[in-house]
């Protein structure tokens, strides 16, 4: 997770599944620290360098793609935001914690609201309302 100056924070809008607007990550490749990768999506979707600060959380997601979701809040390092070559974001954009868009990944409100409170170490686990 990436924060402007203004406190603003950086999402990719996702051209598969339900086009939602999330946070930059994905699937560990195979030999890959949850770390490692997500320094290497953040640089695929979003065309930035960047160095992880510290683990905001672990969430746990129940939904038919179960799964947990390392979110790490880092700091750019060199690049412009820009949607990768590889055609999965169609759009990156900075947002206000308080004005996020309303088609977001069942993570993100989450993850989002508890790295803008500075929290870290967080374990929760999230039922979405809806299976992705």
């Amino acid at each position: 997770m990436l924060f402007d100056p203004d406190g603003r924070v950086l999402l990719v809008h996702q051209t598969y599944g339900g086009c939602r607007w999330g946070l930059p990550g994905g699937r560990l490749e195979p030999g890959e620290s949850p770390q490692q990768a997500a320094v290497r999506e953040v640089a695929e979707e979003a065309g930035l360098e960047v160095a992880l600060d510290h683990l905001v959380g672990l969430y746990s997601l129940r939904s038919r793609r179960h799964g947990l979701r390392f979110i790490f809040r880092g700091t750019i390092q060199s690049g412009v935001p820009h949607p990768g070559s590889d055609g999965e974001i169609g759009e990156v954009a900075w947002f206000s914690v308080d004005d996020l868009p309303t088609n977001l990944t069942n993570t993100a409100p989450f993850a989002i609201r508890d790295a803008a409170a500075g929290s870290r170490g967080v374990f929760a686990e999230i039922t979405p309302s809806r299976s992705v």
